[in-house]
């Protein structure tokens, strides 16, 4: 019997894959933020008008914002649009799109398909137990 794993929106030959595949993006969520927001310097302020960078923050400088800028956060999956974070609101932000991200992902999830074989046919458990 041929079986096909599913996760994370990818497909797998093996459970072994499979299992890569679920620590692949364990290390992508704790790492990668720019996998499901974009995050941006601002500068001016709330009263007068932000003014947006054009320059996207890269991973790391997400994970390291700078306590004396403000920043904006739009979400990659649902839209959502932040603005004038401080870095802490950021962070908190960002660690809530993360989490939309990975139920869009159904990261708790694995589905295994048993692949139909004309060989084999389809496995066959009877509803009603035969008589003795």
């Amino acid at each position: 019997m041929s079986y096909t794993w599913y996760y994370g929106g990818q497909q797998y030959e093996s459970e072994a894959d499979a299992d890569a595949g679920v620590l692949a993006l364990r290390e992508r969520l704790e790492n990668n933020p720019t996998d499901w927001v974009v995050v941006k310097e601002l500068s001016g302020n709330a009263s007068d008008g932000w003014v947006l960078s054009a320059i996207t923050l890269s991973d790391s400088e997400i994970n390291n914002l700078d306590d004396t800028k403000n920043y904006n956060v739009s979400a990659v999956i649902n839209g959502d649009n932040n603005l004038g974070l401080s870095a802490s609101e950021a962070t908190s932000k960002i660690s809530q799109h993360r989490d939309t991200y990975a139920d869009y992902l159904k990261v708790n999830t694995i589905v295994k398909v048993q692949e139909y074989s004309p060989q084999e046919g389809f496995p066959h458990t009877p509803i009603f137990p035969e008589e003795p």
